[in-house]
């Protein structure tokens, strides 16, 4: 109900809310009244190259009218990522919502348990098509930023990989991670909107998921242990600057 009195409020196409997991108990909603809303091309691109990024398909309530001659590929895990830029350019107005009002149940068996078992190279397929679709219809900037994005994602799941049985499982993710990053290796030297570490240890990733794993644990025990500063992008500063301009935060009464 709260995400449709947005809709109609704001005469948004999209309204986004947040996750929140949970097993058997009810889960706990975080309930937060702010909400922003976006209504230019770039404002709305920053859905998908914001951080956090919001291309998770339950956490939202969409237009109908979006999804006229869209439909998830069946068969594909992470449909809900690769449809995500093609629904972008259509969206009029969004509604980004602070709170966590979307429950996510972890059922053992799930498909989404199996993926946090296992990466697959499905991953790497939808982020490729996700790359050539953002070049040939968005202008040469967003698509930079969004191949950008989609890159960085790539790297921030295999952070998030646990070692052992999911690293092991993941054979086949790392193998086309590996091609992907050694495809795109000449992009991510050149874009300065990552910081250079971070260039470096995505180009890595391309020569070696274990030696990026090695070299990530490194850099993790660094910025938690000595005055090492490790960040995807140059600053915070110049992130909160790309993330907020141009945007209106609203709250009931404003």
């Amino acid at each position: 109900a709260e995400l449709l009195a947005d809709c109609l409020e704001f005469d948004a196409d999209l309204v986004v809310t947040g996750l929140t997991p949970f097993e058997r108990s009810a889960p706990v909603f975080q309930v937060d009244s702010a909400r922003e809303v976006l209504g230019t091309p770039e404002e709305i691109e920053r859905l998908v190259t914001g951080t956090p990024t919001r291309w998770e398909g339950p956490t939202k309530l969409y237009s109908s009218t979006l999804f006229d001659g869209l439909r998830f590929r069946e068969g594909t895990l992470y449909e809900d990522l690769e449809l995500c830029p093609r629904v972008l350019p259509r969206i009029r107005r969004a509604v980004v919502r602070a709170d966590r009002l979307y429950g996510y149940r972890q059922r053992s068996g799930s498909i989404m348990d199996r993926t946090r078992a296992g990466l697959s190279p499905d991953l790497i397929e939808v982020l490729e098509r996700n790359i050539a679709f953002t070049n040939q219809h968005f202008p040469p900037d967003a698509a930079r930023r969004l191949r950008r994005s989609f890159l960085v994602h790539a790297a921030r799941s295999l952070e998030y990989l646990a070692p052992g049985d999911a690293w092991t499982a993941s054979r086949g993710f790392r193998r086309a991670h590996r091609l992907f990053i050694s495809r795109h290796a000449r992009s991510i030297a050149s874009d300065c909107g990552l910081s250079p570490a971070y260039r470096g240890l995505m180009l890595l990733s391309g020569l070696s998921t274990n030696g990026f794993r090695r070299a990530f644990a490194v850099a993790r025990w660094s910025k938690a242990n000595l005055p090492v500063t490790l960040r995807r992008v140059p600053s915070p500063a110049a992130r909160d600057t790309t993330v907020r301009e141009g945007s209106t935060a609203l709250t009931p009464g404003t």
